[in-house]
Formats: C-alpha cells, sequence, structure tokens
C-alpha cells in the first residue's frame, strides 16, 4: 500500500529490473553522511560545544572508470536513458574484498551525469545511492512524555555520551477530509504512529539555531524545510489550504524512550518555488507550557 501526506499518495521509486552494466574501478567502496548539528554553549565564552548527529543517511557506491572506450560509454548513455536518470531504481553489483559481488538496488544520484572525453578513452565518476527498504524502518515504543521541560528521567539521559533523538511533525488542517500528516527526518513509527520522511531541516539554513524567542512576549520563530523533489508538497499546497493549519514539533529521545512536546503554533504564509524543497522560511509559535497566547508563522521560499 502507498504512503499518503493528507490525500496526496507519496510515488514509489519503480525498480526497472535492470543491471548497471559496468564494473568500478578499484579502489572501490561505499560511504555513509551523517550530518552533525553543534550546540554552543554560553559558559566558557561560549567556546563550549556539544556535538549531535543527525540522523543516518543512505549507503553512497562510487563509480568511477578512467578508460572507459567508445562501446562502454555509449553503453553507459544507453542505460541512463533506459532508466530515465534518477527516476527508477537498478540492481548494481558492488564489489566485495573478497572478489565477489553483493546486488544492491541503487537509483543514480547525480542528474544529469557527466563524461569527459579524451582522444582515445571516456573518465567518468558518478554515485549512486542506495533504496531502502521501508519495511526494514525502525519502531520505538513512548515510556513516557514530557511537555516542554524535560523530566528528571529525560534530564538524566541527557547526560550520557551518546544521544539519538529524532524529530517528529505533525500537521493538522482546517479542512477535516484530509488526514493528519505525519513526517521525520526518516521513516520511523513512533508510538504505533508512521512518520514518513519529507523533513530536511529545522531552523535557518547554516545556524545551530532550532527556536528563538524574546522577552516581549512575541510568538517563537521556527523554519521547517520539507522534501519536494517529487512535488507531493506542491500538490498538497493545491488540494488542500496550508494556511492555518495547526503545526506542532516534537523530539523522541531514543535513548530513553521520553516523548518530548516542544512547540507548537499554525501556519500563516507559505510559497513553494518549484525548487526540491518546500522551505517554511519563518515560523512562529509558542512553546508548549508557555501561559502567554500566540500564533504562528511559518513562510515557504
Amino acid at each position: 500500500m502507498s504512503d499518503t501526506i493528507g490525500r496526496i499518495t507519496v510515488p514509489t521509486v519503480i525498480n526497472s529490473g535492470q543491471t548497471f552494466p559496468l564494473t568500478t574501478q578499484y579502489p572501490f567502496g561505499f560511504s555513509v553522511e551523517r550530518p552533525v548539528i553543534v550546540h554552543r554553549f554560553g559558559s566558557l565564552d561560549a567556546k563550549q560545544e556539544q556535538r549531535y548527529y543527525v540522523g543516518i543517511g543512505p549507503r553512497k557506491f562510487q563509480f568511477k572508470h578512467q578508460n572507459l572506450n567508445w562501446a562502454e560509454a555509449n553503453q553507459l548513455k544507453a542505460f541512463w536513458e533506459a532508466v530515465q536518470g534518477p527516476w527508477k531504481a537498478f540492481t548494481y553489483n558492488v564489489p566485495n574484498p573478497g572478489g565477489s559481488t553483493t546486488g544492491v538496488l541503487v537509483t543514480f544520484e547525480q542528474t544529469p551525469i557527466s563524461c569527459e572525453y579524451l582522444r582515445n578513452a571516456v573518465q567518468v565518476g558518478l554515485n549512486l545511492i542506495e533504496v531502502v527498504d521501508p519495511t526494514q524502518s525502525p519502531a520505538y515504543t513512548i515510556n513516557s512524555t514530557c511537555l516542554r521541560f524535560p523530566s528528571n528521567a529525560l534530564s538524566t539521559a541527557l547526560l550520557s555520551e551518546v544521544q539519538q533523538i529524532i524529530p517528529l511533525v505533525h500537521i493538522r488542517v482546517r479542512e477535516s477530509a484530509v488526514p493528519d500528516i505525519y513526517v521525520s527526518d526518516r521513516r520511523v513509527t513512533v508510538g504505533g504512529q508512521l512518520y514518513l520522511p519529507r523533513l530536511i531541516g529545522i531552523g535557518e539554513t547554516g545556524s545551530d539555531v532550532l527556536i528563538s524567542q524574546d522577552i516581549k512576549g512575541t510568538s517563537d520563530n521556527v523554519r521547517f524545510t520539507f522534501g519536494n523533489g517529487d512535488r507531493v508538497m506542491t500538490q498538497l499546497a493545491n488540494d488542500t489550504d496550508l494556511k492555518y493549519a495547526e503545526i506542532d514539533l516534537c523530539l523522541f529521545h531514543v535513548n530513553s524512550g521520553i516523548l518530548l512536546q516542544l512547540w507548537k503554533g499554525v501556519v500563516q504564509n507559505f510559497t513553494s518555488d518549484r525548487t526540491p524543497i518546500f522551505p517554511p522560511r519563518q515560523g512562529g509559535g509558542n512553546l508548549l507550557g508557555q501561559e502567554r497566547n500566540g500564533t504562528a508563522l511559518m513562510q515557504g521560499a
């Protein structure tokens, strides 16, 4: 059964059934990106930091060949056109240290690919991204819930040297016929609720600030960025009115199983600009547990 965001069906990766025709040159391997958030403390002249890993990215296999002949170059171009670039998945035989290979379902990362033509050969280098099986997504149980402020148990757990925190975003539009929207930065089930991978950023780009607030009593500012490469968020905005939809942010602490309900507001404004992201530029709302009232602003570029 296909996933849905609101009433919009999320397109699945199409398996072309084909196998990548070429073999990479030595050295070979793969990489896994793990973005890091740096939290800077005010103590020690703002030189004290705490670093967090943000999710675990898919495996990327590097294919490189310094001397493809013309026939192999034409074979690569024909294969690219057959799978329609990154649109369809295919099998890539990953070399093992012992000389054997393991078939992995992948797609092209680059679009388009580029080749450097020499007099007697063609040089090419590209990355292939593993297509993760959605049935293997983790599931967690909520042991307890905190409203904005950490409990004693969560405060103790946050002293550990290893932390794993998952952001969870819930959106409830005003149209009652549209189901609630649950998204995260990965596919995960928390407390029996499935969250789909759509959130790609919280806070201003290049900043380690997630939520900013002041003492004037105004709304707290938040920025959310959602993936829109498949235009699902654009279709969602066309299907229903996102303005004044309720939106809340929770943080699930995997180590302790505690859910922290952090922030809640309403969407005041947004736009879509045909890019692969759906970036709410600013968001304002209230940290849960505060006594003052206010609305939230969520703008998109």
